[in-house]
């Protein structure tokens, strides 16, 4: 579910994080998405500041009245505690769906940083946690940064990735402006939620449109979406939208069916 542009070079359709086609099967336990193997890994730029943590056991004071976070790395937004765990039910663009479930391995402290670690199937992913808030991309379709605080609606962030379709192809910057929204009641199998959201854009310099010839006319690459997430609870909805340089588009949305919080 991390924010990235991808191409394929067929008919088959893919998510940058979440995106596949009927035939093969999706497979959401594949952190890139793709069937066949991806010809890259992207990287994040630009990564959040490294701080000095608080010891681990300490309750971080918070502006969400009626939480208390049981560590640097347990936001009000998503309690990232070990032994945590959040399943989705998943539609993908064909409308088929599947499960996937996100669980925190373990939590781990150096001079310098502290991470939480969170897998989805074999994959693993670290959220980097300082006394600011929580940053974290993966199994997310995009990078945010979780505050201690109250998310305030109106409030923007950015985040960008850079890939390339093959060894030597044309390299692509993809940036997403991040507007924090009202989310409203959000029903899902898992329960009724006031949310807030994050509501992101992307864009790609240069325009993907602009190589098709190179990267393929029924390629895919994330064009918008959003991310609702419940005080207390975590991200309980997310929908994404897929585009080709054609203009043509499809979506997918993942669903809490259930979760466990420690």
């Amino acid at each position: 579910m991390f924010s990235r542009l991808v191409f394929l070079p067929t008919l088959a359709a893919i998510f940058t994080i979440l995106l596949a086609q009927c035939d093969p099967p999706w497979n959401p336990s594949d952190p890139t998405r793709l069937i066949s193997s991806p010809t890259f890994i992207p990287t994040l730029t630009p990564e959040p500041p490294i701080e000095t943590p608080t010891e681990i056991q300490t309750p971080i004071p918070t502006g969400v009245a009626g939480y208390q976070p049981q560590s640097v790395c347990d936001n009000p937004y998503w309690p990232l505690r070990v032994g945590a765990t959040w399943t989705y039910q998943i539609t993908g663009p064909d409308g088929k769906t599947s499960t996937d479930t996100i669980t925190v391995a373990n939590i781990e402290s150096t001079a310098t940083s502290t991470s939480a670690y969170l897998t989805e199937g074999e994959w693993t992913y670290p959220a980097r946690c300082g006394s600011k808030g929580v940053w974290v991309a993966a199994p997310l379709m995009i990078a945010i940064s979780l505050p201690e605080g109250k998310l305030i609606p109106g409030t923007s962030q950015e985040s960008s990735s850079t890939s390339s379709f093959f060894e030597g192809g044309p390299t692509f910057t993809e940036t997403n402006v991040i507007i924090v929204e009202n989310g409203g009641t959000v029903v899902t199998p898992a329960g009724s939620f006031e949310t807030v959201s994050f509501s992101w854009t992307a864009s790609y310099a240069p325009d993907p449109s602009d190589y098709g010839e190179q990267i393929g006319i029924n390629s895919w690459y994330a064009d918008r979406g959003e991310i609702w997430f419940a005080v207390g609870v975590g991200f309980v909805r997310e929908e994404i939208s897929h585009r080709n340089i054609r203009g043509e588009t499809k979506s997918s949305v993942f669903v809490l069916t259930s979760y466990y919080i420690p």
